[in-house]
């Protein structure tokens, strides 16, 4: 779902991407059923609001790379930081099945 009442309100370039791409890689992809991602986008005056939700596997997956170490996530951290300083609210919220993160960037 998404609700933009300005499409030319500038974001850095592949924050919201590697968001999306998180959620694919380290939820679902691991899933044979009942795997779900949903996304929430609303752009207004106030800023940008974001949420990506998706579920995780029942079985945990082979991390070669430490990708649960979140190295992903800290990267896009520190770009917020950087980016958008004192301008951001970042959340992750996780379960056993589940995974959330909700990004908020005044406009």
């Amino acid at each position: 779902k998404y609700e933009v009442a300005d499409p030319q309100a500038p974001i850095a370039p592949l924050i919201l991407l590697s968001i999306i791409e998180n959620a694919f890689k380290h939820g679902v992809s691991g899933a044979l059923r009942q795997a779900h991602i949903n996304i929430f986008l609303e752009v207004n005056k106030e800023g940008i609001r974001f949420r990506v939700f998706n579920t995780k596997p029942p079985v945990s997956q082979k991390d070669d790379m430490k990708y649960k170490e979140g190295i992903g996530a800290k990267n896009i951290q520190r770009q917020l930081e950087l980016i958008y300083p004192d301008r951001h609210s970042w959340e992750v919220k996780e379960s056993e099945e589940t995974y959330e993160v909700n990004l908020w960037i005044k406009g």
